[in-house]
């Protein structure tokens, strides 16, 4: 993705950036969308629109916080019909959903090598607390 937004810079540009994100033949910046990158993409969106319909459903009553209020009022319809806790069903599939979409054969991420680099790795290790953690948190709800 990054190359493809690269690759639509003005030329100068372009050679400024092109090289922090490819090898020097620039045969890492050839993404293309694979079956696997396509499925995290899916449930990306889906966890996306999901979460848009919870914050629509819940309106007033939605915080980012738990808490009760004095007009509180428990909404048992739409999403929460489903499901007891929607958000966190939609977070965690944004979290996976974007995680197989980077990890999956044609990304820039697999492509360029970056994963294979020390900020790569540093990253990687990163992100995988943070799911790790998300998945903490989904579970205790």
């Amino acid at each position: 993705m990054f190359d493809i937004i690269a690759n639509h810079l003005p030329g100068h540009k372009r050679e400024m950036v092109l090289p922090l994100m490819c090898d020097e033949t620039y045969s890492s910046c050839t993404s293309f969308l694979s079956l696997v990158s396509s499925a995290g993409l899916l449930s990306l969106i889906i966890g996306l629109c999901l979460r848009m319909a919870i914050f629509r459903e819940m309106g007033a009553m939605y915080t980012f916080e738990v808490t009760i209020r004095d007009d509180h009022k428990l909404v048992t319809t739409g999403p929460y019909s489903v499901v007891r806790h929607p958000s966190y069903t939609a977070g965690a599939m944004i979290h996976v959903g974007f995680t197989i979409y980077e990890l999956g054969e044609g990304t820039w991420w697999t492509n360029s090598g970056a994963m294979h680099t020390a900020w790569g790795k540093t990253g990687g290790i990163i992100w995988l607390v943070m799911l790790l953690h998300a998945f903490a948190v989904f579970g205790r709800a």
